[in-house]
């Protein structure tokens, strides 16, 4: 799911109809009190694992609300140092700042608490009746002006909450600032942000997010924390589409309360969507949507069920039409939704002019015609984590295939001409192909139909038994390969992220990568040679391997796999795709070659493996320690070193490599290997294949262990003197190869 940022205009009071959920608060909240001011030189605060420090200056608490003050506004200088519990999170901040400990000067402070934060400055600081100077009123300004929230933040305040939320708005200027937050309302407690101005706008990202310091010594898989406001057992979404494509209906929640204490429980919502109200367990109750995509929404006065059955009566631009041409606002938050990925039933009823072809997940089991209005509804019959649909102008092609689900092709009468025979040809048969192929390697696909809709987009996104593909793979194939794998990539998702969920954003290599290398292997098949599927792999390991030249330029190194969507950065937008999907496909292309079988050049061993992990979380989501105990049980034995340097390190080895080959007493030969290995840590350690061709299809396979930075060591009595050896055969090894003469090493 991606990350909401909300930027909160702190005094905006007046406006009419659902405001923004800060201007809901009285601006006292934020006001500084010119009756409790304290004076400060040296007082320092600390909170998990981040110091403040501040200098010479001035606290101003803020007007109390409720006999309880929320907030103080320092003004004087403050420097806010952050230094990340994981080595990982501190191996980034080097990789991106420098240093391991993230540093942050500045002018002003604003400071938001629901914790003991307020008190610590009233035992360790004299407050008294004071004014607010001319600087002090510009801090302030700046301060409240330009803060940035992320949704929960807010949540202590709503519900009144005593409990460890702080956070911290650092400001060296109106358009640079820092933000740390601890935030018990999300599973990773501790976040740093920074914000600043580039090409005419204000850029937020992050610097590092961690659990609270406390949690890492439990011994837990923290993967599996949960911190929704609710369990939702199923949404009924009920939804009418007008002439001009404009929405409008209700979304119908039924769940149970996680925390029967809160006062208030949000959702995610698009923005472009306007609640008109919303109803608890029948009770009209206060909502706050406008100017985010957060929706909050208070309980009934009173209650204290745990039961909830929410209501939501929204409207809003859903989907565009430019002439023709239609598409979704929001794939994803067009119905109000949690932000994990819980899964949950659906049952979706939409009513839509006949005019226009509607597609949904699900399985149809109402449909009807009624004047110029077509209704259908759609039902899934075991929970699943997101819906979502497609509606347009569309040919459809049927495909019907004894081996598997029927598949239905809607094919956009708009983007393209001579849709029937290239479609069906060349998108109907890879779908139809990679369903047969990937339910023989992994196992049967977990839905009883599947629909391929297209879109005016170039990417592709699948959802529960429903892929949108983008326009462009509906033009033809090419000899690139590209087009094969869009389109097996996508459907490899209905097994690895939809089939086999995803625990959290580290975790969604599970899904991306599995779903790459997936269509790597289907491009195999579908070439009917090795080529293409070796070109496309060296493609992404030179991206992957040129990426590193980032140290000695002003582009930061890409960092592990781990970090997941925050391999991008304002620096290195690219790199999600580039790491997660790319390298995560080679880190599964070298547990492919570890597990073959030299003798027989079998890897069955991989592929029962993949099976194997398949069948133990078909339905469930599962986390890169889980995956790393079904590659053990395959294996054999320990595997954190190979996560530890794939999937939590960025370390790509070079290998540079000599070989020297005499003949023995007995007429056999002896071959030699001398192995350097730089650009990796001393313990950096991979078995790499060598492959020998004696010539006229005689060749053997052997493994060497290269560890360290130098390593020689000699193949077997070979039979036959050797016509070519190749280091690193099958590009097993993510690495860079040289091979130097033998008195060069």
């Amino acid at each position: 799911m991606r990350s909401r940022i909300i930027k909160c205009m702190f005094l905006v009071l007046g406006a009419t109809g659902v405001r923004p959920l800060w201007a809901q608060i009285p601006a006292q909240v934020f006001v500084p009190d010119t009756q409790q001011v304290a004076d400060a030189d040296g007082f320092t605060l600390v909170r998990d694992a981040v110091v403040f420090e501040f200098g010479k200056g001035r606290f101003f608490k803020t007007v109390p609300y409720e006999g309880r003050s929320w907030g103080v506004l320092f003004d004087g200088d403050v420097v806010m140092r952050c230094t990340p519990t994981t080595v990982i999170e501190r191996e980034q901040l080097q990789r991106r700042f420098g240093d391991t400990t993230y540093v942050k000067t500045g002018r002003a402070a604003f400071l938001y608490f629901a914790d003991e934060t307020g008190l610590e400055l009233t035992r360790k600081l004299t407050f008294r009746r004071g004014t607010i100077s001319h600087g002090a009123k510009a801090a302030y300004e700046n301060v409240m002006a330009g803060s940035m929230l992320y949704g929960t933040i807010t949540k202590a305040f709503l519900d009144r909450a005593n409990n460890s939320t702080f956070y911290a708005d650092v400001r060296s200027g109106e358009s640079e600032a820092a933000v740390y937050m601890f935030n018990p309302y999300e599973v990773e407690e501790v976040a740093v942000y920074r914000y600043f101005k580039k090409l005419g706008g204000l850029r937020a990202e992050s610097v590092t997010r961690f659990h609270r310091t406390e949690d890492y010594g439990l011994g837990l898989d923290l993967s599996y924390e949960n911190k929704d406001p609710m369990v939702v057992d199923s949404f009924i979404i009920r939804m009418t589409l007008t002439d001009k494509l404009e929405a409008s209906g209700y979304c119908e929640i039924i769940g149970t309360l996680t925390d029967t204490a809160q006062l208030w429980v949000h959702l995610l919502l698009t923005s472009l969507a306007t609640v008109d109200s919303v109803f608890w367990c029948g009770d009209k109750v206060r909502c706050y949507h406008a100017g985010s995509d957060y929706l909050w929404i208070s309980r009934p006065d009173g209650a204290v069920s745990s039961a909830v059955r929410l209501r939501v009566h929204y409207h809003g631009v859903l989907v565009k039409r430019t002439e023709d041409i239609i598409y979704l606002t929001d794939e994803l938050l067009w119905y109000p939704r949690l932000a994990s990925n819980a899964k949950s039933y659906y049952d979706i009823g939409v009513s839509v002019p006949i005019k226009y072809q509607f597609a949904s997940i699900g399985q149809e089991v109402e449909s009807r015609t009624e004047g110029k209005m077509y209704t259908g509804r759609w039902i899934t019959l075991f929970p699943v984590r997101n819906a979502s649909f497609n509606v347009g102008f569309f040919q459809t092609i049927d495909i019907r295939d004894p081996r598997i689900i029927p598949i239905k092709i809607l094919a956009s009468e708009v983007y393209h001409w001579g849709v029937g025979g290239s479609v069906e040809k060349d998108v109907g048969a890879d779908i139809a192909n990679s369903v047969v192929f990937f339910q023989n390697l992994f196992g049967p696909i977990p839905f009883s139909s599947l629909v391929v809709s297209e879109s005016p987009v170039v990417h592709g996104m699948a959802f529960p038994g429903l892929i949108h593909l983008g326009w462009v793979t509906f033009q033809g194939n090419s000899e690139s390969g590209w087009h094969e794998l869009l389109r097996s990539h996508e459907v490899a998702h209905q097994w690895w992220g939809i089939g086999v969920d995803f625990r959290t954003y580290h975790d969604q290599w599970l899904s991306e990568a599995f779903a790459e290398y997936s269509a790597l292997l289907y491009v195999q098949q579908a070439f009917g040679n090795n080529d293409k599927f070796f070109e496309l792999l060296r493609e992404a390991r030179d991206e992957i391997v040129k990426n590193r030249e980032g140290l000695l330029s002003k582009t930061p190194e890409a960092g592990p796999i781990w970090l997941g969507y925050r391999t991008s950065t304002t620096d290195t937008p690219n790199d999600y795709g580039l790491i997660i999907y790319r390298k995560g496909a080679w880190v599964l292309h070298m547990l492919r070659n570890m597990m073959l079988d030299l003798k027989t050049m079998s890897d069955d061993r991989f592929f029962h493996m993949m099976q194997r992990y398949y069948t133990l979380y078909n339905g469930k989501a599962a986390s890169t320690s889980d995956f790393q105990l079904v590659v053990e049980e395959a294996m054999g034995g320990d595997m954190d070193w190979f996560f530890s340097q794939w999937v939590y390190g960025t370390a790509v080895p070079k290998y540079e490599f000599a070989t020297s080959v005499k003949e023995t007493e007995d007429g056999k030969f002896r071959v030699s290997l001398k192995v350097r290995q730089t650009n990796v840590p001393d313990r950096f350690q991979m078995p790499v294949p060598i492959h020998v061709d004696f010539g006229g299809d005689r060749y053997a396979a052997f493994r060497a262990l290269v560890k360290g930075r130098d390593n020689a060591f000699d193949l077997p009595p070979l039979p036959l003197k050797p016509k070519k050896i190749t280091f690193n055969a099958l590009e097993s090894v993510l690495c860079e190869v040289e091979e130097k003469p033998w008195n060069h090493l």
